[in-house]
C-alpha cells in the first residue's frame, strides 16, 4: 500500500496521470501491467487501484465519475461507503445546521451534507483517507473541514488540542454523524457493540456535543441495538435502493418532549440508471399507525388490469388459481411492518411464516412487488414436470419461500434457468399446504406529479 507516499502522490498527480486513466479504465489490466507504459510520476499500484475503482465508481457515486481530478481511495474504503443515493437521503434528515462526520471515510456522505447546505467537519484517524479526502473536496468545490482524528481522540481533546473545533460548534444545532467499521480486525462484524468506533462507550460524551445523533447501521443488524443505554432512538429508517437494503439509520434527538414515540420508517429509492425516479416511504408509530406517502407518483394506466372486491379469499374450488401476490418490500420485512402493511392495503396472510399476500384486487401503489397468478397447484413432482412439458418452458424464474427445498435445489431439481417475467413460487399456504403458484411479475411505471 502506497500509505506513506499519499501526499508525494497528491502533489505528483498531474494532467499525464489523469490521461493515462482516462485511457485504460475499460483496458484488461493484466496486458497493461505486463507490457503497458506508465507514468513515471506516481505509483503503478496507485495507478492499478485509480483504474480498478473507477468501474465501482462509476455506479456508486456517478456524480464524481466523470471528474478525474479526484483520487478514488482503496477498495476497502470504497466498499463501505455511503452511495450517492443513500447520502442524498441521509442529507436532509436532520434539520441541524451543522454536522460533524465522525468516521468521514471516503468522504461522500460529507459532500452531500455540504450539498445540503450544511456547514461540515469531516473526522478521520486514517492520515490517508484525510489526505485524499482533503483534496477531492477541493476538487469538488467542497468546503469543508478536514480533522486527522479519531472521535475518542476529538471528543477528549475539548480544552486541548481540538478546542476552537469544539467551541465552533456550541453555537449551532449539531448533528454528530458516525458509520462505524463493520471490519474490525480483518473480521466482519454486524451489531454496534463489536464495531468501531463503539458508540456505547462515547455515548455520553456524544450527548454532550450534539443536539442529535444519527448512526448508520449494518443491514444485518437487529433494530433492537439502537437502544444505547436506555436513549431510543426517535427514528429509526430502514432503506433501500430498488428494494436491495443497503442501511438501516438510526436518529437519537435529546430535546424530544416526554413519551415521544419511536417512528420507523421503510424507505425504498427506487433509480433507473443514474437518476432517481421515484423515493416513496411508510411511516409507522404505535399511537398514529402507518403513513404511506406517495404524493410524488401516479400511476401509468394499464387498461389491463380490472379491480375486483378486496380482501376476501378465493373459494374453496378456486383454490387460489386467480388473483394477486404481494411481496412487501425488503425494508417493510426489516421493521417487521408486514401485518400494518397487510391490514392498511386489506391483503390476507396465506400463512404465519410467509410473507407473501393475496388480494383479488389489483394495487397500483403497494410496496412491493405486485403479481399476477395465472395458475396454481400442489408442487407434487410428477405434476410440476407434465406442467413445464407441456407449456414448453425452457426459463422461468423459481423463488421458494417459507418451503422446505431452496431455490437453489429446485433450479437443479428441474433443470430450469431463469428468465423472463413468469415465476414459479413455492411457498405455504393456509392449513400448512405446500403450494405452487405461476406468476407474472408485474412491471411498475409511474410519472412524477
Amino acid at each position: 500500500m502506497y500509505n506513506n507516499d499519499i501526499n508525494d502522490i497528491i502533489e505528483n498527480y498531474n494532467s499525464e496521470c489523469i490521461e493515462f486513466i482516462r485511457e485504460h479504465e475499460e483496458s484488461a489490466l493484466e496486458p497493461l501491467i505486463l507490457n503497458g507504459a506508465w507514468p513515471s510520476q506516481v505509483p503503478k499500484s496507485f495507478l492499478i487501484d485509480q483504474i480498478k475503482s473507477r468501474k465501482k465508481l462509476r455506479t456508486k457515486v456517478p456524480e464524481w465519475a466523470n471528474n478525474y481530478a479526484i483520487i478514488v481511495p482503496p477498495e476497502q474504503n470504497l466498499q463501505q461507503s455511503s452511495s450517492q443515493w443513500t447520502a442524498m437521503f441521509k442529507a436532509d434528515l436532520s434539520s441541524c445546521s451543522v454536522v460533524l462526520d465522525a468516521t468521514g471515510g471516503m468522504g461522500v456522505d460529507s459532500y452531500f451534507f455540504s450539498k445540503a447546505e450544511k456547514r461540515v467537519y469531516y473526522l478521520d484517524k486514517n492520515p490517508m483517507m484525510c489526505a485524499i479526502a482533503g483534496y477531492n473536496f477541493k476538487q469538488l468545490g467542497a468546503e469543508i473541514e478536514v480533522i486527522n482524528a479519531s472521535i475518542e481522540d476529538f471528543l477528549a481533546n475539548n480544552s486541548g488540542e481540538f478546542s476552537e473545533v469544539h467551541d465552533a460548534l456550541m453555537y449551532e444545532p449539531l448533528l454528530v454523524y458516525v458509520d462505524p467499521s463493520r471490519k474490525v480486525e480483518n473480521e466482519k462484524v454486524y451489531n454496534l457493540w463489536d464495531a468501531e468506533p463503539r458508540v456505547y462507550d462515547i455515548w455520553d460524551h456524544l450527548k454532550l456535543l450534539s443536539d442529535q445523533v444519527l448512526i448508520k447501521a449494518s443491514p444485518m443488524a437487529n433494530i433492537e441495538e439502537s437502544c444505547i443505554h436506555n436513549d431510543r432512538a426517535a427514528k429509526i429508517h430502514a432503506l433501500s435502493v430498488n428494494n436491495d437494503l443497503k442501511e438501516l439509520l438510526y436518529l437519537y434527538t435529546f430535546h424530544y418532549e416526554e413519551g415521544q414515540k419511536q417512528r420507523l420508517i421503510a424507505v425504498n429509492i427506487q433509480k433507473n440508471d443514474n437518476q432517481i425516479f421515484f423515493q416513496s416511504s411508510i411511516e409507522y408509530d404505535e399511537e398514529n399507525g402507518l403513513k404511506v406517502d406517495n404524493s410524488l407518483l401516479q400511476p401509468i394506466p394499464n387498461p389491463s388490469i380490472e379491480a375486483i372486491e378486496v380482501g376476501k379469499l378465493p373459494k374453496e374450488e378456486d383454490e387460489f388459481k386467480s388473483g394477486y401476490l404481494y411481496d412487501p418490500w425488503v425494508v417493510l420485512k426489516k421493521l417487521d411492518l408486514m401485518k400494518e402493511v397487510a391490514k392498511e392495503y386489506s391483503l390476507v396472510s396465506l400463512h404465519p411464516s410467509t410473507h407473501i399476500f393475496y388480494a383479488n384486487e389489483h394495487i397500483w401503489d403497494f410496496p412491493g412487488r405486485v403479481f399476477t397468478i395465472v395458475d396454481g397447484f400442489p408442487p407434487n413432482n410428477k405434476v410440476v414436470k407434465k406442467w413445464l412439458i407441456r407449456e414448453r418452458i425452457q426459463h422461468i424464474n423459481i423463488w421458494a419461500h417459507n418451503y422446505p427445498e431452496s431455490t437453489t435445489r429446485l433450479k437443479k431439481r428441474f433443470r430450469i434457468g431463469d428468465g423472463g417475467t413468469r415465476f414459479m413460487i413455492f411457498t405455504k399456504i393456509q392449513g400448512n399446504r405446500h403450494w405452487l403458484w405461476i406468476a407474472d411479475l408485474e412491471s411498475k411505471e409511474y410519472t412524477k406529479l
